[in-house]
């Protein structure tokens, strides 16, 4: 029947060859709008679950950067006592009073430089963490963005579709 379809359309059976090429390329036209629409729909969805998965990984890597943080001052503030025991131990054996003059000095200036190398480290640290903080912030933001782009995209794909049926006056089905 193939064969012969141009055949009827270019003789008497033209308006029934007609007919059935408007109907096939309504379905076709149906079935691609449809397929384009889910599409559209999907890398939307696909894009709010990948900016969602990014937010919770910089929020995760703030948790990280604050631990280890806290750490770090952990660590620093024990070196800190063993650097005082021995600075005392080190006057007492020399004869000196640990507590009293110059020893006392520099033990009180060895606590002062360790207190800014702890600020020091949690400036860095808290630079660190509201930068990944306000990372997470923007793929939260951005992830419903996404899907409502892609949502109004899929709707004036429909609508263009519809509108582009109208001026070619496809008929309804």
């Amino acid at each position: 029947m193939g064969f012969f379809a141009p055949l009827l359309a270019a003789g008497a059976g033209a308006g029934a060859g007609a007919a059935i090429a408007g109907t096939s390329l309504g379905v076709m036209g149906g079935i691609g709008t449809g397929l384009m629409v889910f599409g559209q729909l999907a890398q939307g969805i696909s894009q709010y679950n990948q900016y969602q998965y990014q937010a919770d990984v910089a929020n995760q890597q703030a948790q990280s950067i604050r631990l280890a943080a806290e750490l770090q001052e952990r660590r620093m503030r024990e070196q800190a006592g063993v650097l005082r025991s021995r600075q005392i131990a080190s006057a007492a054996g020399s004869g000196i009073i640990p507590f009293y003059g110059s020893p006392l000095e520099i033990q009180i200036e060895s606590r002062r430089n360790v207190l800014e190398d702890i600020q020091a480290m949690w400036f860095n640290a808290r630079t660190g963490i509201s930068q990944a903080q306000s990372q997470a912030k923007m793929y939260e933001m951005a992830a419903p963005m996404a899907l409502g782009g892609s949502i109004l995209e899929a709707g004036s794909s429909l609508l263009n579709i519809y509108q582009r049926g109208k001026e070619y006056n496809i008929p309804k089905e």
